[in-house]
């Protein structure tokens, strides 16, 4: 189990959930550096890191944790992701990402083309204006 919470770990630390080990041990309230190498090389029971490391993203199967078998991540399941030290979700608390239908995502994608189209209207008024001084 040492081997798969090291490579979950590099596996977040790649996402950007943090920027390194110790980083991500903050993260979920581990401060001390030396607890935090305990419960990842088993020395210390490390059913708490477990819990921890799997409510980071609701995508991460704890049986692949646990046993190694099935893949690391769940398929088609919202993910949740906690603050990364680049700056996402910086208020704090945890944030839902959900799945879409396609149609959902051609109605977003709509709306922010109808919403790019009128900044860019305003902004070409806004040079006419500036050029008319």
């Amino acid at each position: 189990m040492q081997q798969r919470i090291k490579l979950l770990i590099s596996w977040l630390v790649s996402e950007g959930f943090a920027k390194n080990q110790e980083d991500l041990g903050r993260s979920i309230g581990i401060n001390s550096k030396s607890y935090l190498s305990q419960l990842i090389s088993g020395k210390k029971n490390n059913e708490e890191l477990v819990n921890k490391l799997i409510d980071i993203d609701k995508r991460i199967s704890k049986t692949w944790l646990l046993t190694g078998e099935g893949s690391m991540l769940n398929n088609n399941t919202s993910s949740v992701v906690q603050n990364n030290y680049q700056g996402n979700n910086v208020n704090g608390g945890s944030s839902v990402i959900e799945e879409k239908s396609d149609k959902e995502y051609l109605e977003i994608i709509k709306k922010q083309s109808e919403q790019l189209s009128k900044s860019q209207q305003q902004i070409d008024r806004l040079l006419t204006l500036l050029e008319n001084k």
